[in-house]
Parts: structure tokens; C-alpha cells; sequence
């Protein structure tokens, strides 16, 4: 025999030791295990009227939370960021648009005003063609005002993507 304190001599009694267990605490996935559990058990137990009451409540719960979901849709989802886009898209041409309308009557004055310049080079005596002022005057009647911008293919391309067809991924397609 040794005179360590944790070797016991061998008899034929049984000896018993003390020991103290110390609770391990419970993970998040045991936790939700036994909460189903707990629920499964619980619902075994019911009377078919509490389990209609049980239900009904569930059922109650999930419909709030399907409202709330739907007056706050996920931003981060791609085909609310892809209408978004379009929206965005959308409103940049008609905003082209106004300033194209903005610019045709800008250009229609100017050419209005082109004009007179015009009269005054075709009235310029033969001894001022010449000189600098007929030089201006050419550089002015030279200029030309008449581009219109074309948004008929930006237009289609917006209205593809606005109604293309978006997958919605991990198999609900």
C-alpha cells in the first residue's frame, strides 16, 4: 500500500466516493432541441379543443409576421433591387427626356437667332465680307443646331429589363 490519498486498499465492500457534478451548460442547438422536444411532448398531451386553440394561435402568429414582412420587403433580395434599378433607370430617361425637350427649344432659339445673323451676313457689303466681322459672322451661321437625340433604344432596353424574367435561385424557379 501507498500512501497517496486517492489509492483505496481492495476489499470486498464497495466503497462509495462522494462526487460532485458540476452542470454543463446547455448549447444554442440543445437548447432548441429540447424547446421542440418540451413542445412535442406538450402538444401529445393536449385535448383535441387546446389543440385547435394551439393552432389557431400559430396560425395567427404567422400571419403577422407574413403582414410585417410584406410592408418591410427585403432590400437586400435581388429582384427588389433589380425593380429598384429599373425604377432608377426609369427615372434618369425621362429626366434626359425633359432636358432633350429643354434643349430642342434651346436649339429652336438659337437657330431663330441664326437666322437674323444669317440676314445680316446675306445684307454685309462685298468690303466686309472679309474683315473680322464677316469672319464672325461666318463662324456663326456655320454652327449647326439641328441634332436630336434618340432615347427610343435606351426606352426598349429599359422596358426588356423591367420585364425580364428574374430567376429566383436554390430551386424555386
Amino acid at each position: 500500500m501507498s500512501d497517496t490519498p486517492y489509492e483505496f486498499p481492495i476489499q470486498e465492500k464497495t466503497i462509495i466516493v462522494p462526487v460532485t457534478l458540476t452542470p454543463v451548460p446547455l448549447t444554442r442547438r440543445q437548447k432548441i432541441r429540447a424547446g421542440k422536444l418540451a413542445r412535442k411532448e406538450a402538444f401529445a398531451k393536449m385535448t383535441p379543443e387546446e389543440k385547435s386553440e394551439y393552432l389557431k394561435k400559430q396560425g395567427e402568429k404567422r400571419a403577422k409576421g407574413r403582414a410585417r414582412r410584406a410592408k418591410h420587403p427585403n432590400t437586400n433580395a435581388r429582384p427588389y433591387r433589380w425593380a429598384q434599378a429599373v425604377g432608377n433607370a426609369r427615372a434618369a430617361l425621362e429626366k434626359m427626356q425633359d432636358g432633350a425637350t429643354d434643349l430642342e427649344s434651346a436649339f429652336s432659339e438659337l437657330n431663330d437667332i441664326k437666322s437674323e445673323f444669317e440676314d445680316w451676313q446675306g445684307n454685309l457689303p462685298e468690303s466686309l465680307q472679309q474683315s473680322a466681322l464677316g469672319e464672325k459672322l461666318d463662324a456663326i451661321v456655320g454652327l449647326d443646331f439641328d441634332a436630336e437625340p434618340d432615347f427610343s433604344d435606351i426606352e426598349s432596353t429599359i422596358d426588356e429589363a423591367e420585364n425580364a424574367d428574374l430567376p429566383l435561385g436554390f430551386g424555386r424557379d
